[in-house]
C-alpha cells in the first residue's frame, strides 16, 4: 500500500470513528434521559422525540412506561441521520420543564441535567469503543 493510500485510509477511518462516537454518545445520553424520566402514566416518557436538523415540536398521547420503545425510536433516528447532523432530543409537554427542575419526587434532580453532567464519561466510553 502506498503512503497516500495509507493516509486516505486513516482519514476515512478517523471520520467513521468520529461519526460512530457521535451517534453512540447521542444514543447513550438520550437513553439515559428517557429512562431517568419520572413515570406516572408513561406519557412523559413517551413524549421524548429525537430529531436532526431542528428540534421536534410534536407531542403524542402515547404512553411508554418502560421507556424502551421511545429510546429505540430515538436510536433509530440517530442511526438513520446523514453524517454531520445536529441531533436533538425534545419533550414538548407543558410540564417538562417543571419535571426537570424538581417537580417530581422520582427525579428531584431532573433527568437532562443529571445525564448531561455524565456527558464526558459517556463520550469517553463511546470514543473507546471506536478507536482506530
Amino acid at each position: 500500500m502506498s503512503f497516500s493510500l495509507d493516509v486516505s485510509k486513516f482519514k476515512n477511518d478517523a471520520i467513521n470513528s468520529v461519526d460512530k462516537t457521535t451517534r453512540g454518545t447521542a444514543i447513550a445520553l438520550w437513553r439515559a434521559v428517557i429512562l431517568d424520566s419520572p413515570v406516572d402514566s408513561g406519557r412523559f416518557r413517551g413524549n421524548w422525540f429525537a430529531s436532526f436538523g431542528a428540534p421536534s415540536e410534536i407531542t403524542t398521547t402515547v404512553s411508554d412506561k418502560q421507556g424502551t420503545r421511545t429510546a429505540s425510536k430515538a436510536a433509530q433516528v440517530v442511526q438513520s441521520a446523514p453524517k454531520n447532523q445536529t441531533f436533538w432530543l425534545s419533550n414538548n409537554l407543558p410540564y417538562a420543564e417543571r419535571l426537570e427542575f424538581g417537580w417530581s419526587d422520582q427525579a428531584p434532580e431532573g433527568m437532562v441535567r443529571t445525564n448531561v453532567a455524565r456527558f464526558q464519561r459517556i463520550l469517553e466510553e463511546e470514543a473507546n469503543k471506536n478507536k482506530i
